[in-house]
């Protein structure tokens, strides 16, 4: 529900280089797919049984230092530094899952109708396994989760090291919960893309602090903008006059917002993000690759084109000001980005449905990451005031490089799966 759209915002017939770097073609692979497993979803939800199996890898490392200053105060009443130490520090998490359901549909459902007076057994069964490693400055431990959900009960057992522990719990106790869940799922899986527009509004609506009527403007001259049912023009008449708090919009600023607004829908996001499509194992590959030497060039650009719209809709007066304001403004935003980032996401499509998802992401040389901690153990006299000569410290984590890696495979079964049972043995008795 959630990627149709996005594929199809992401088109631009205005502009035909869009038809460039193989992006139409992805976009629409990737618009099929969300379709076909939305309406493979409503299908499977109409079944005595919903099967359904996910696999899941997650990795995780960070690279900080760990920077230690130690101060001393002067006659001067000023922490002078005396010393700094920095320690390497480095983690890494690894997990891997595995989840398998047969979800009884029809019990569900008859609870719902007869609200909660149904006569039938809960065939729910469900096995999930998590296996997690942690690796931290060269330490290592290991640990693993399973849990089993069948006949009414659900049973969890962990394992750590020699250490295992069960837990049991009566699972009926949410029937409630889950049926009622179960049907807004079925419920929203048949929406409209209407439908599910509105249902996004309302859920927005009961977020914020507006009155209705001005909320409900606002959002649908924003949906009337992205789909190109409204202009800039008359987005920035509905929204300008709430940010104002309902004061007069100088004319200038009024078409300072419209040109900004115009220039953001004109722009074209593949010139940064290149799009691919691979064949693996039957498996149609569609992948967004995020191009950072193209960003950058495309943000500086940016601030090219944002400085020519607001000399040329802002007093006359204040160019220079504006032009060294943006000037500055970048050379800020650009002494902050790291050196190195690598991003790309995939979507597995199988059998014209989706069947995985998988993202990659690498950020090296990050500038102004610290998080600092505040003095620790000031000396103070009878006074509760900072004696002259007294030492103190104070630490902070500068991470310098982050890396994850999280890959999901998922499919809907014609029939009901198999449930493992627990590969952890149980805890012996004590």
């Amino acid at each position: 529900a959630l990627v149709s759209p996005l594929a199809a915002c992401n088109k631009n017939p205005d502009n035909s280089s869009n038809t460039n770097n193989n992006s139409e073609q992805v976009l629409e692979d990737i618009n099929k797919a969300a379709v076909a497993t939305k309406n493979k979803l409503v299908e499977e939800l109409n079944k005595d049984t919903v099967s359904l199996k996910f696999d899941v890898d997650y990795s995780a490392k960070e690279s900080a230092n760990l920077i230690e200053e130690q101060f001393v105060l002067d006659e001067n009443a000023t922490w002078k530094l005396t010393n700094t130490e920095t320690t390497p520090e480095n983690f890494e998490l690894t997990e891997t899952a595995e989840v398998v359901a047969n979800i009884d549909n029809k019990y569900y459902t008859d609870f719902v109708n007869t609200q909660g007076s149904t006569t039938l057994k809960n065939g729910t069964a469900v096995f999930a396994k998590v296996d997690a490693t942690q690796k931290e400055n060269g330490e290592s431990a290991s640990s693993k989760v399973e849990a089993l959900i069948k006949d009414g009960t659900a049973t969890a057992r962990m394992q750590s090291g020699e250490y295992v522990k069960e837990t049991s719990s009566d699972f009926s106790e949410n029937d409630a919960g889950f049926a009622q869940a179960l049907a807004s799922v079925k419920q929203i899986a048949t929406f409209t893309e209407e439908q599910a527009l509105a249902f996004f509004g309302e859920m927005l609506k009961g977020s914020v602090d507006m009155e209705g009527e001005t909320f409900d403007a606002i959002f649908n001259a924003a949906v009337g903008f992205i789909d190109g049912t409204k202009t800039s023009k008359e987005l920035v008449d509905v929204v300008l006059p709430v940010l104002a708090g309902g004061e007069e919009i100088p004319e200038d600023m009024s078409n300072t917002y419209v040109a900004l607004l115009d220039y953001v829908k004109a722009v074209e996001t593949n010139t940064f993000i290149k799009y691919t499509s691979s064949e693996n194992d039957g498996e149609t590959v569609a992948t967004l690759t995020f191009d950072y030497a193209g960003f950058k060039t495309f943000v500086s650009k940016v601030f090219d084109d944002l400085t020519a719209i607001f000399v040329e809709n802002v007093k006359a007066d204040s160019t220079e000001e504006i032009k060294s304001s943006m000037e500055a403004t970048e050379e800020q935003l650009f002494g902050m980005l790291p050196d190195t980032v690598n991003l790309s996401v995939s979507f597995g499509i199988r059998n014209n449905i989706f069947s995985s998802f998988k993202v990659n992401c690498l950020v090296d040389g990050m500038k102004d990451m610290s998080k600092y901690n505040s003095f620790q153990n000031i000396p103070v006299d009878e006074n509760g005031n900072p004696i002259v000569g007294a030492t103190t410290s104070r630490g902070h984590t500068e991470v310098t490089k982050v890396e994850f890696n999280a890959y999901v495979g998922f499919e809907f079964g014609t029939s009901a799966y198999t449930i493992p049972e627990f590969s952890i043995s149980a805890p012996v008795a004590q």
